[in-house]
């Protein structure tokens, strides 16, 4: 597992800052900014405060722990997605192939993340037979 405690900082327009990690990873820092997180494992947001355009593509499942109140967030999970952010909220749009658990009932559909061109999926090449 990758674990983190330092701040990551995305741009405030333009393309995000894209992360990919070949395993599971813990974040337990503030994320500012847009930012775009491909995990082929599990993705923890630990207790931090997340700021800004956030957009999660997940093998597994995803944990948004903390303050995501200030955060307009995509989460894309093949596992489930389990959302406790200190009774702040929930503000995005999930898909996910488990369950879906918000623990907050101040939850917001907003589509913004998904549909703006900025953060479209980057282009995968594969190399090799």
């Amino acid at each position: 597992m990758v674990y983190t405690t330092d701040g990551i900082k995305g741009p405030t327009s333009g393309k995000p800052l894209t992360l990919i990690f070949d395993e599971d990873v813990c974040i337990d820092s503030e994320i500012s900014g847009n930012v775009r997180i491909i995990a082929k494992g599990k993705v923890y947001l630990a207790n931090r405060k997340q700021t800004g355009k956030l957009m999660i593509v997940a093998n597994d499942d995803v944990y948004l722990i903390g303050s995501t109140q200030n955060c307009l967030m995509f989460v894309s999970s093949d596992g489930n997605v389990i959302s406790d952010s200190s009774g702040e909220g929930f503000t995005g749009q999930i898909q996910a192939a488990g369950n879906v658990i918000l623990t907050t009932k101040n939850n917001t559909y907003n589509n913004w993340v998904q549909t703006d061109s900025d953060f479209v999926l980057p282009e995968m090449e594969l190399h090799g037979s």
